[in-house]
C-alpha cells in the first residue's frame, strides 16, 4: 500500500522517478523498489518524499479518531 501512495504523491507533484530519486539522494532503482513494494522505505524517507512532493503527513489515533499533522 505504501508503494502506491509514494507513486501517487510523486506523480501528483509532477516528478519522474529519476527526478524524485535525485532530490532524495537515492538511486532510481531504490525508489522503484519502494513503489513496487519490493523494498520498504523507513519513516524518514516517507516523510522526505511527502515534503518534497508537498503533501502533509497525518497520523490518526485509532482510539479517538483524532488527527495530528507533522
Amino acid at each position: 500500500m505504501i508503494g502506491k501512495i509514494i507513486m501517487e504523491m510523486r506523480k501528483a507533484a509532477g516528478f519522474s522517478q529519476a527526478e524524485l530519486a535525485q532530490k532524495l539522494g537515492i538511486a532510481q532503482n531504490t525508489l522503484s523498489g519502494y513503489e513496487t513494494e519490493n523494498s520498504m522505505p523507513n519513516f524518514d524517507t516517507v516523510y522526505k518524499i511527502a515534503r518534497i512532493c508537498e503533501f502533509d503527513v497525518v497520523f490518526v489515533d485509532r482510539n479517538s479518531g483524532e488527527a495530528k499533522n507533522l
